[in-house]
């Protein structure tokens, strides 16, 4: 199909579909729209006339109560009086059928019958009475009357009933007054000039009612609403139902009024449509005859050159279109393409002879470039080459003019000949192969070549193959390298935990067969993160290789020597006959140790823990014995360092006793099961509190109370020291805080709170710290933090640093333990601490021994000269007091003061006062 035809077809789809879309939304929503707009007329209407209906009857209703709540009806129906019936009941000044009056049971009093109507018998009292059962006991409730529509021998008759009473309404009803009036066609005609609305009663029960009608009923009778339908183009109904009296339905009301709302819906939708189909018809021969002009003809042009080109073989033949757009410029194109299309059908002819004689010659050379790697030979079915390659004459450390001729047993290693015949085999049955193998130079060296087999495809040099050599002596290199980078150490060299594992494994089944023992050694340096952060990260690396070749120095070649990892390393002791031969290898690495590790920094002291593990007969699980060999060298640290000690199998109890202690530890944190002491710090010369330690108590559900000696070195281990710590401070502040207020004027509680090793070296400890104050809000001058000196001598340089900057917020620093650890005053002098404790270990053997005495004097007075204050620990005795007061020694606490008190001991303790008596 042309484009002209395709156009003029979708030109013509889209308008069907315009004006079909437009007609289908016309007739569906727009007269939808109508349709709900003369529904919603109908219903306002219906509403209309049942409202007037409605009106109606209030109208005889308040004539009724006008009536009955007068004195002269309630006195005629207590005594029928001529003048009340000759004055007051004409007939004619009634537009009623019926005036009723009954008794107080509901009976005919009197019956006024009008004859409003010639022809029409007016309703009889006693067939009303009835209708309103008025002598009933519920009738008697009714106050206000009632009024509305009974059917009265198949005619509509509208009613209302109202208790007689007196006209001030102060005396109990003594009978009924009832208007009736028949709502007969008049009554209906007067209600349609009144709403201006058709209006018809219809019987529900009626053999003749309209399909319509029956239609409607059936509609409204469940849900009691109002109906509407069309009853033809011009006329629209609606339908309700009329109730009696009691509730039920008597009668059917329609309403008939004119379809002006729907016929202007039509009406709008027909201009519409028309509109639509006149503006698509016009529009689509605008842009039919734009087409036409600017496209379709000179499409069609320039189809038409397109084709002389094509059929003719003249090469002058050209295509032209007038015009800038874009089929001038298509066309351009094309009569560019044409002119080069006969150059190249020139270029062609020539080619083509060519071309057949090198596709051959090409296709063997194309088999062979697929499979180049470097070196390339070609190898006659006798096995010497015929061709070679300058790059694998290179590679062979030949002449290119040598190797032809020679076999190819010459160029490779004897020890790999049959595997090269077996590749040769498989490539004479067709198959490309690849070999490794090593290639032999000239003179005699080797190296490692990857070759790679394929018959000759040309088919010339029957049972002949082609060779590609590729040197692979580098990456086999590198291939072993990894290996041993993947089971080494790549700092010391020695083999790694993978290499450890496996050798042992070994070692344990050679035992096994020899019936001899074999020994783990596991070592851990001492203090080696000391010295890695002190020094640098080159230092610990240049320790842990002269550490490294110590060891390979204290055993034999046999043995095996590896590095776990950090500074942990492990030995193999093979052979063995009894233990004594494992531990004089452990005596002579201490003792190796002894001497320092040289290094660019300086000299270098080390001492390591060993823990050994002894296996008779490799019965022995090897990770099991790793585990005893960790878990003795664990015991050798916790005896001192610098030693080694032997695994046995009590240790495990102990290590499964530590594991529950650490596991205690963590619920005692999630359970809340720590709490603090404090103890007082007394003024040794006032025998006042000035403040007081706090100290950590846990109270285990099972073990109860368990020592912090236990607990604390088992947390610091484990790192939950951080977390314990943390807490102790916020808890001491915040007591602390609290107590202040139950101070005497003037005076304040310090409080001094342990600060371990492990928090000291956090990064973030005197943010913390900082934190900590602000949460609690207590002043930092009532805080005195306690280090032991062995805390400080680790890392002097980031201690000093730390507390310099504690100090900076206003906190007081003490050192504990003094005496005990490998510092001295002049030491002490780095750091900004205010406060020495003298460890209770010194205050105890006070008196008893003179040096003891002379160590404390010594304390005490180099403190005083250094401006620190000074505080004795463990006071349990006057003749101590006396001795430390007579010394000059400021502070003091222990039992012989006060013993640890809970926090509600220690308030009451404050609030009777801050003096204690000696």
């Amino acid at each position: 199909m042309k484009i002209r035809q395709r156009t003029l077809l979708s030109l013509g789809i889209t308008l069907a579909c315009l004006i079909l879309g437009v007609y289908l939304f016309s007739s569906r929503v727009l007269l939808g729209g109508y349709a709900d707009l003369e529904r919603q007329e109908v219903s306002r209407n219906l509403m209309r006339v049942t409202d007037a209906l409605r009106q109606q009857l209030t109208t005889m209703h308040r004539a009724t109560d006008d009536w009955a709540s007068w004195d002269d009806s309630y006195q005629f129906i207590r005594d029928r009086n001529q003048e009340y019936i000759s004055s007051n009941l004409v007939t004619t000044s009634l537009k009623l059928d019926s005036l009723l009056y009954l008794d107080a049971n509901g009976k005919v009093f009197y019956d006024r019958p009008v004859n409003r109507t010639p022809g029409v018998r007016p309703p009889n009292g006693e067939t009303i009475a009835k209708l309103l059962h008025l002598g009933s006991p519920q009738a008697s409730d009714v106050r206000g009357g009632v009024s509305g529509l009974v059917r009265y021998e198949g005619r509509l008759l509208m009613v209302s009933a109202r208790p007689i009473l007196p006209t001030l309404r102060n005396k109990p009803a003594d009978g009924w007054l009832v208007f009736s009036l028949f709502f007969d066609q008049a009554e209906v005609e007067s209600l349609s000039e009144r709403t201006h609305v058709g209006v018809k009663i219809f019987d529900l029960d009626a053999p003749h009612l309209s399909p319509d009608c029956r239609a409607a009923y059936e509609k409204i009778r469940l849900n009691r609403a109002t109906w509407s339908q069309p009853l033809d183009a011009s006329n629209v109904a609606g339908y309700t139902l009329l109730d009696d009296i009691a509730g039920r339905p008597i009668k059917l009301l329609r309403i008939v009024d004119n379809r002006s709302i729907y016929k202007q819906g039509l009406a709008t939708v027909r201009i519409l449509t028309q509109f639509i189909v006149i503006a698509a018809i016009a529009f689509s021969i605008v842009i039919m005859v734009v087409l036409e002009l600017s496209i379709l003809s000179r499409v069609s042009k320039l189809s038409d050159q397109v084709k002389r080109v094509r059929d003719s073989q003249d090469p002058t033949t050209r295509v032209t279109l007038a015009g800038n757009d874009e089929l001038s410029w298509l066309a351009r194109i094309v009569d560019g393409m044409a002119i080069a299309l006969q150059e190249r059908r020139e270029r062609l002819r020539s080619n083509n002879e060519a071309l057949r004689r090198t596709i051959k010659e090409l296709a063997a050379t194309n088999s062979i470039l697929e499979h180049v790697v470097e070196g390339i030979s070609q190898i006659g079915a006798d096995g010497r080459y015929t061709h070679v390659n300058t790059a694998y004459a290179r590679m062979l450390q030949y002449p290119t003019s040598d190797l032809v001729g020679m076999h190819w047993e010459s160029t490779i290693a004897p020890n790999d000949h049959e595997k090269f015949r077996v590749a040769v085999k498989q490539m004479e049955a067709g198959e490309k192969v690849e070999v490794e193998v090593q290639g032999r130079q000239k003179d005699g060296s080797t190296f490692h070549q990857e070759v790679v087999l394929i018959p000759d495809p040309t088919g010339v040099n029957d049972g002949g193959s082609y060779c590609f050599f590729k040197d692979i002596t580098e990456r086999k290199r590198l291939e072993h390298q990894v290996e041993h980078q993947a089971f080494h150490d790549a700092l010391t060299g020695l083999p790694n935990r993978v290499l450890f594992i496996d050798r042992l494994w070994h070692a344990q089944a050679r035992a096994h067969r020899s019936r001899l023992a074999t020994a783990v050694l596991f070592l851990d340096l001492d203090n080696f993160k000391v010295i890695n952060d002190s020094l640098g990260h080159d230092a610990g690396d240049a320790l842990l290789k002269g550490i490294a070749e110590r060891l390979k120095d204290c055993v034999r070649p046999a043995d095996t020597v590896s590095r776990l990892g950090g500074d942990e390393f492990t030995i193999i002791l093979e052979d063995l006959h009894d233990v004594h031969e494992a531990t004089e290898v452990a005596s002579r690495i201490v003792e190796s140790l002894q001497y320092p590790i040289i290094a660019v920094h300086g000299n270098i002291f080390a001492t390591a823990s060993i823990g050994i593990a002894y296996s008779e007969h490799g019965n022995d699980d090897p990770d099991e014995l790793l585990r005893d060999a960790d878990t003795a060298m664990y015991q050798a640290k916790a005896r001192g360092k610098c030693s080694f000690v032997v695994f046995d199998p009590s240790m495990n109890a102990r290590a499964v006793e530590r594991l529950e202690l650490e596991l205690g530890l963590r619920q005692a944190i999630e359970k809340e099961q720590f709490h603090l002491c404090y103890q007082p710090l007394v003024n040794l010369q006032t025998g006042e509190i000035t403040g007081m330690e706090a100290l950590l108590r846990w109270r285990h559900p099972e073990r109860g109370e368990v020592s912090p000696v236990d607990f604390i070195p088992v947390a610091e281990e484990t790192g939950l020291i951080h977390t314990i710590g943390e807490w102790v401070m916020r808890e001491a502040f915040r007591q602390t805080r609290e107590w202040q207020s139950l101070c005497p004027t003037g005076k304040a509680l310090r409080v001094s709170v342990n600060l371990s090793g492990k928090q000291l070296q956090r990064r973030d400890i005197v943010s913390q710290v900082t934190g900590l104050l602000k949460e609690t809000g207590l002043d930092p001058q009532l805080v005195q933090l306690e280090i032991t000196e062995s805390v400080l001598m680790e890392d002097m340089q980031d201690a000093a640093r730390k507390l310099q900057s504690l100090r900076d917020l206003g906190v007081m620093l003490a050192i504990d333990d003094f005496g005990t650890g490998y510092s001295s005053m002049s030491s002490l002098s780095s750091f900004p601490v205010n406060t020495v404790k003298i460890d209770r270990t010194f205050v105890n053997r006070m008196g008893q021994e003179n040096e003891v005495d002379a160590v404390v004097a010594a304390i005490v007075m180099l403190s005083k000269t250094m401006r620190l204050d000074i505080t004795a620990e463990g006071v349990e005795e006057l003749d101590q007091v006396l001795h430390l007061q007579a010394l000059g020694c400021s502070t003091a606490q222990g039992y012989f003061f006060a013993r640890p008190m809970t926090p509600e001991q220690f308030a009451n303790r404050i609030k009777q006062g801050l003096a204690i008596a000696a």
